[in-house]
This record gives C-alpha cells, sequence and structure tokens, in this order.
C-alpha cells in the first residue's frame, strides 16, 4: 500500500528553508554578540559600564540558537521519515509494476515510480543541509559555551538581543558606541558560513 504524507510540521522545502535563514540570523547575531564582548576581570569587574548587559544579550542570544537546533533536530527526523515512505512506496510501486500488462498502465507506473524518485532526491538534499547547519551550530554553541561571566547576570536583555529580525540574518545594535558599530559592520560584510566562524575555531 502507498503510504501518504502524514508529516505534521513546518519540515518540507519552503518550512525547512525559512528555519535555515533563521538560524544563519541567529548564528551571526550570536557571533556579533560574543565579538563586543569587553574584557570581565576574575572578581566580575569590566572596565566598561556596559559589560553585564552585553553579556546577557549574549546569553539571550545563545538560548535562542539551542532552541532552534531543536528545530533543526525535529526537520532532520522528519527528513528520515519521509525517506523510508519513499523507499516504501518505490518498492510497493516497483512490485506492482511487475504484474502489470499493457503499455499505458505501465506508464502509468513508470510515472509513479519517478514521482517518488524526485521526492526521496528533494528529501535527501533537504536532509544534507540541515547536517550541516547542525555541525555549523555545534561549533558555534561549543565556543560560546566557553564564554561564561563570571558572576550571576541580574540585568535583563537589552532590546538589541529581545527584538531582533529573524530571520533576516542581520541584527544591529541600537544605541551602541560608534566603535562597536564599526565591529558588527565589519563582521556583517564577512562572506560564508565557514568564513562567519573560522575566527572562533
Amino acid at each position: 500500500m502507498i503510504l501518504p504524507n502524514t508529516i505534521e510540521s513546518s519540515y518540507g522545502p519552503g518550512g525547512t528553508a525559512s528555519l535555515l535563514r533563521q538560524v544563519d540570523g541567529c548564528i551571526d547575531a550570536l557571533v556579533k554578540a560574543m565579538d563586543i564582548l569587553p574584557r570581565i576581570h576574575k572578581d566580575g569587574s569590566s572596565e566598561c559600564p556596559f559589560a553585564e548587559e552585553f553579556h546577557a544579550d549574549k546569553e539571550e542570544i545563545q538560548r535562542e540558537l539551542q532552541s532552534l537546533a531543536g528545530q533543526l533536530h525535529k526537520h532532520y527526523e522528519s527528513a528520515s521519515e519521509e525517506l523510508k515512505r519513499c523507499k516504501h512506496n518505490r518498492n510497493v510501486i516497483s512490485d506492482d509494476g511487475g504484474r502489470l500488462y499493457g503499455p499505458a498502465a505501465k506508464n502509468a507506473y513508470d510515472r509513479a515510480q519517478k514521482a517518488s524518485e524526485e521526492q526521496a532526491e528533494q528529501h535527501r538534499r533537504l536532509q544534507k543541509r540541515i547536517v550541516q547547519k547542525q555541525a555549523t551550530v555545534r561549533k558555534v554553541l561549543e565556543h560560546a559555551r566557553t564564554i561564561t561571566y563570571p558572576r550571576p547576570i541580574r540585568m535583563a536583555p537589552s532590546s538589541r538581543a529581545t527584538k531582533r529580525q529573524l530571520p533576516d540574518g542581520d541584527i544591529r545594535a541600537q544605541g551602541v558606541k560608534r566603535q562597536v558599530n564599526r565591529e558588527l559592520d565589519d563582521l556583517a560584510r564577512s562572506v560564508g558560513e565557514e568564513q562567519r566562524i573560522n575566527h572562533l575555531i
């Protein structure tokens, strides 16, 4: 029996592409948030009066990326289920097609077999993109977890972290000194996913 698509989630060419854009935006935001962190002494003091606020922003964006990583895993599982479904359907079509007679019926089954193979290839491509993005997320999060504030953070994240525009893939600090804005602009001009994190590895 041919199995229908029963995946009830945002997984699919459109939904997964949207999630990947959100992940890219969050990666950019976290890299920028870490890049502007001021130097912190062991006792938690800093020459920068906004040090704790900057760390609160970084932690907020880091939590968002961790949440998106969970969504990526769900999309990976959905892709795996769809690939199993496509394989089952191709086997059914192949078995039934071998018992058919007449060119019209065989042509219909050939078209069904081709459609199932095209669906499987689409899911394989999506799954590959998810796996690649998961690897990048792991690298960024591993580095982010090594950067901690020496004392419990009491401040809430600023609007820079809580009002970023995902999935546009770009976050701009509001009300930060010109020097910080220049650093963000320099990082935003970097091209390619690996280039965005090379200085972290």
